[in-house]
């Protein structure tokens, strides 16, 4: 297992897409700030060329993370059984269970490191080039962060089983979609008539990052208190067992 470990970081750290990857991600929010304080410069009564606006992008939309780490998924996986990786692994008689989880810490890892990297370059360029002012700061986004983090981790973990589950990987990529988006808002609208289903819909993460209130005059964030920082955890430690399960599950059955 080490050894597999060992060849999927060589991989990624060789791997063409993981950098243009990370040039995106950290092009989208520099590109961001700098059309702000482009405007802003323009036009001094701009209201928007402000960190507040510029952090509640994020803040309001904690999900943005979950998404992030579905497209590294990608990126290391969709083409595993094309490239022979996973025939390689299969071949040397690695447990598959084993396999699964290699390819989760290794997603895990080139994760962080492009989470860390897009973050610096977030708040660093929006501190230099926008007014510091309004209602949602870098505080926020660390505690949005930290509230989506579990959530993104049981994201990955389902983007893993996806990927190895489905043929095609836009066929995966619409179970993730259902999974993590389609069906809480399916739940949340039964829940109208339904009090039972609407207390099991906010435990979801779309639906209680989705009824949060934060922009750039107001935030009412679910980190902000105790309570709702631990239904991030528990929900997102929640998925994180039942998607791990379910690779195993899908490994065993699956034809390699």
């Amino acid at each position: 297992m080490l050894n597999y470990m060992k060849s999927e970081i060589y991989r990624a750290v060789h791997s063409p897409a993981v950098y243009i990857t990370a040039l995106v991600f950290a092009a989208m929010p520099l590109c961001l700030n700098l059309v702000l304080y482009a405007f802003g410069a323009a036009d001094p009564g701009f209201p928007y060329a402000t960190t507040s606006f510029s952090f509640s992008n994020v803040a309001a939309n904690p999900m943005i993370f979950a998404y992030g780490a579905l497209v590294v998924v990608y990126v290391l996986y969709e083409g595993s059984r094309k490239n022979g990786s996973m025939k390689n692994a299969v071949a040397y008689g690695l447990a598959r269970h084993k396999i699964f989880a290699v390819q989760c810490i290794v997603s895990f890892l080139v994760s962080m490191i492009l989470l860390c990297l897009t973050e610096a370059v977030y708040v660093g360029s929006a501190c230099l080039l926008l007014e510091e002012k309004g209602a949602v700061n870098v505080a926020d986004m660390a505690g949005s962060t930290a509230a989506a983090f579990p959530v993104a981790a049981a994201a990955l973990v389902l983007g893993v089983v996806v990927v190895q589950a489905s043929e095609r990987g836009f066929a995966g990529l619409v179970i993730w979609l259902c999974v993590m988006s389609f069906i809480p808002q399916g739940f949340l609208y039964l829940g109208l008539q339904v009090d039972a289903l609407r207390e099991a819909a906010m435990w979801m993460p779309h639906n209680f990052f989705s009824a949060m209130t934060v922009n750039q005059s107001v935030c009412e964030a679910i980190w902000d208190t105790g309570a709702g920082m631990a239904r991030c955890w528990i929900a997102g430690a929640a998925g994180l067992v039942l998607f791990s399960v379910a690779g195993v599950y899908v490994m065993r059955k699956k034809e390699l």
